[in-house]
């Protein structure tokens, strides 16, 4: 009886067995099972002790408490971006209860940064600048709103990308609801004095995550419900008198499944996703499949997406740390160019442009390998300071192939790079890489750096 009760979570229950007399075969057990006396709030400086309370409904005064629900609650509540919690039970005085502390470290809930990086291109301005703000504990219930701005610093007028989220946490459900609204319209110029590009498009997007029961010590996993509506607005016009729209606009809307799981060691990490995700159609405007069969000939409106992605890391004793990454989309059909697999990029295949290459099936991967913390060599404080090398490969191919149409692209390039963080405020972030396997507008041999600095107020 006592295991049942541990491997259903009430550790603190107690079972005995009292002397008494064997009647009847009977036999009875004393079963104690304490509850939640007081419950403090301990650390907590810029949450007050309601908001802590709130967002811990496993621990009150008056219910038995129990480990997997209490584990399960803290994983949310530490999500959290400005504040952790850990739950200490100990005896009370009163016999039959406990006394449990929350104990919490906690920030100030909101935040603002400013970035600058090289992510753009040559039509709309090689960088870019961005602020965000978030807040995340509106109306003292944790509630976190999140707002974007990107632009070229360039030709400001180029480039518009907008972005907001907001997050609701359901503490009690284990659960967590994101909603999503972006816009971008970047303006790409006159290709060859024909026609003009401006690629932008609008997404409403919504999940919702529910934490799965952990199992043991070390696996934790959550299922994700999605949905979304993406407007893909392909500006290119004919110029002159008369202009007519050679793309057409396509909206797509949709719904996915994915489970995601952790496995934690002491010095190691991995992760994993499986998604599916099905366009639901038609809906609105742009979205028939007599829109999808204009944008690009073959081009299914019931499409379905398969992603998967891994991502391990791994900390040895002398402070040596290595990263793999691998992700991937399947799919049988043939795809619009936004729902494609995109290679290229900062955080992608580095030495090539944002996702200059893409197709509907394709994979890549990531090996990193990065140095001790070198900021004690150098005396920096309140600094971390790190050196890394790197091996990026991906593939793409393309389904249903046209006559004319290339049947996909094979690239890698390798390099080295630094990561340097200065106290809460500055983030910096610098990779060089050379193209081993040339594709899209590289060549192999060719050469690109990568850079992003962000400070954080």
């Amino acid at each position: 009886m006592q295991a049942v009760y541990i491997e259903l979570g009430y550790g603190s229950v107690q079972i005995t067995l009292p002397e008494q007399e064997l009647e009847r075969g009977e036999v009875r057990f004393v079963v104690v099972e304490p509850r939640l006396g007081k419950v403090a709030v301990q650390g907590n400086k810029y949450f007050d002790e309601a908001n802590i309370r709130a967002s811990m409904p496993t621990v009150r005064e008056g219910i038995t408490p129990n480990a997997l629900t209490i584990a399960d609650n803290l994983r949310l509540v530490n999500e959290h971006p400005a504040k952790q919690a850990t739950v200490v039970l100990r005896a009370a005085e009163k016999e039959g209860e406990l006394d449990a502390t929350i104990r919490v470290a906690d920030d100030k809930p909101w935040r603002a940064s400013l970035t600058f990086d090289n992510t753009g291109t040559t039509q709309t301005g090689r960088y870019r600048v961005g602020a965000a703000y978030q807040n995340s504990n509106l109306f003292n219930r944790d509630h976190m709103i999140t707002m974007q701005y990107l632009t070229s610093p360039e030709n400001p007028n180029k480039v518009t990308i907008l972005g907001v989220g907001y997050r609701v946490p359901f503490y009690a459900q284990r659960g967590a609801l994101d909603l999503v609204v972006g816009d971008s319209d970047v303006d790409s110029g006159t290709v060859q004095d024909l026609f003009t590009v401006s690629g932008s498009g609008t997404v409403y997007g919504a999940r919702y995550s529910q934490l799965l029961p952990k199992l043991g010590d070390i696996y934790e996993h959550k299922l994700i419900f999605g949905f979304d509506w993406r407007t893909y607005r392909n500006k290119v016009f004919t110029l002159g008198p008369g202009a007519v729209s050679l793309v057409p606009d396509i909206t797509v809307h949709p719904v996915s499944l994915t489970y995601n799981g952790v496995w934690r060691a002491p010095t190691s990490e991995l992760s994993y996703f499986l998604s599916v995700a099905q366009n639901v159609f038609p809906h609105g405007n742009d979205a028939a499949q007599i829109d999808f069969d204009t944008s690009r000939l073959g081009a299914n409106a019931a499409y379905r997406i398969y992603r998967y992605g891994v991502t391990y890391v791994k900390a040895f004793q002398n402070d040596v740390q290595m990263r793999i990454v691998f992700t991937g989309q399947k799919t049988r059909d043939s795809l619009v160019s936004g729902e494609q697999f995109g290679l290229g990029g900062a955080d992608n295949v580095r030495a090539f442009f944002e996702r200059e290459i893409a197709n509907d099936r394709g994979h890549r991967g990531q090996f990193e390998v990065y140095t001790p913390d070198l900021a004690p060599t150098f005396s920096w404080a309140d600094t971390r300071f790190r050196l890394l090398a790197f091996y990026d490969f991906g593939s793409v191919t393309r389904n249903n192939i046209l006559f004319g149409e290339s049947p996909g692209q094979s690239v890698a390039s390798a390099g080295i790079g630094l990561r340097l963080n200065r106290g809460p405020n500055l983030i910096l972030r610098l990779d060089v890489a050379q193209v081993l396997d040339g594709g899209g507008s590289k060549e192999r041999g060719a050469t690109r750096g990568h850079f992003s600095f962000a400070w954080l107020f």
